[in-house]
């Protein structure tokens, strides 16, 4: 009879368990201290105390489920992706791998930046160079962005830096090992977040995204 009025009430299995614990404390402990000839109002000061820091404890618990699901309500998960696109500076008409950023948390991301990479070319020479990108100032939920190459520079030799791009040596079909590729950007609460991508021979792979603590 008591398990179905509790279960009238819309209670989960764990509130219902935490409610008969409570009852049975209050109930079969005192009655027990009573024949025992004890004196049960000391004991029943005692459990009240024990309840309101087993209370004490369940909000301070809720409370912070409701501060994750609040968190996860407004944070943005940003990922890369190479996809051929048309684009850029190439003709509409004409398609090639771009870098695309895209946004697949449920809040808008800011300030997002992709960390300079160190490549190597995949062409005979092999050189390695560094890349560097621009920044997007912000990428709503569920929208993506191509991310704009600002510089490649070779390390320890000349070449023009016509000759890199670091797209195809991101991409899989080209990309002679696997590149570890950070993305930084904030939610809009300022939070720094950051997302760890694996991109090259293995192709793509998140490796984890987190908040950056100040």
């Amino acid at each position: 009879m008591v398990k179905k009025f509790l279960a009238a009430l819309g209670w989960s299995d764990r509130q219902r368990v935490l409610f008969l614990v409570v009852l049975t404390v209050f109930t079969v402990v005192p009655l027990t201290a009573w024949l025992a000839g004890y004196d049960t109002n000391n004991l029943l000061l005692w459990l009240t105390g024990v309840m309101v820091l087993l209370y004490t404890v369940e909000t301070h618990g809720l409370r912070l489920e409701m501060v994750r699901q609040n968190e996860i309500a407004i944070q943005p998960v940003i990922i890369a992706l190479i996809e051929e696109r048309s684009g850029g500076t190439v003709s509409e008409t004409m398609f090639r791998q771009q870098l695309i950023l895209r946004n697949v948390g449920q809040g808008t991301a800011l300030f997002l930046k992709v960390q300079d990479l160190t490549l190597t070319d995949p062409a005979g020479d092999r050189v390695r160079f560094v890349a560097r990108f621009a920044p997007i100032s912000y990428l709503e939920p569920q929208r993506e962005e191509f991310v704009r190459v600002t510089e490649c520079r070779p390390i320890d030799t000349y070449f023009p830096s016509d000759n890199f791009d670091p797209v195809v040596s991101l991409a899989q079909p080209y990309a002679l090992e696997d590149y570890n590729v950070v993305i930084e950007y904030r939610d809009t609460d300022g939070g720094a977040r950051e997302t760890l991508m694996q991109i090259g021979k293995g192709g793509i792979r998140l490796l984890g995204h987190r908040k950056v603590e100040a």
